[in-house]
């Protein structure tokens, strides 16, 4: 059988759309993470992963969002952030996401990046990293996040200018997507 090659962005699911304020302004870290609350949670009630993020100017502007689509495009890169990074990369036309003329772009996401993401992060021009649950939220559930640290972060704002900031709204909303996927029996 003859092999097709993916396209380079994925796709969003067909529930996506609806829960995404594309034309509004999201003010603030707090509105900016309840969207990425909101897609993980229902990621989970849709049959994927507790994962989602944003791309989104300084301003608040959303550029791209991505769900943990792993298991539905049989793809083990489709991470939230990744599936992010790539739908902000070909909506900007550029794999350059620190592009001249572009403004500073954030990602937002429901979960410290993983291994995978932070090494997407570091070649994506992305300016700084809003991140929720901890590692550790991801990992009691049975993925495996690889070995991000403190120091990896720190490595990155050295080399890349990236900023990252843990533990944005880590309530109650960031640990249900979690708690809602241990309970659904789903194995990644």
């Amino acid at each position: 059988m003859p092999l097709s090659l993916p396209p380079s962005a994925v796709s969003y699911p067909d529930w996506l759309s609806e829960l995404v304020p594309w034309t509004e302004i999201l003010k603030d870290s707090g509105a900016r993470m309840a969207l990425v609350h909101k897609l993980a949670l229902a990621n989970v009630e849709h049959g994927g992963g507790p994962f989602a993020a944003l791309v989104c100017t300084a301003s608040g502007q959303v550029v791209s969002v991505g769900t943990n689509r792993v298991v539905p495009n049989a793809d083990s890169t489709a991470h939230a952030e990744i599936v992010a990074i790539r739908n902000a990369q070909q909506e900007c036309a550029t794999h350059d996401l620190s592009a001249r003329g572009l403004p500073a772009l954030e990602l937002y996401a429901s979960c410290s990046p993983c291994i995978q993401c932070f090494g997407a992060v570091w070649w994506s021009g992305i300016k700084a990293v809003y991140a929720s649950a901890a590692k550790e939220d991801a990992e009691s559930v049975g993925f495996d996040e690889g070995p991000v640290s403190p120091e990896l972060w720190a490595e990155m704002k050295r080399h890349r200018g990236v900023t990252y900031v843990p533990n944005v709204s880590c309530g109650e909303e960031a640990h249900l997507p979690f708690k809602l996927f241990a309970k659904s029996g789903v194995m990644y």
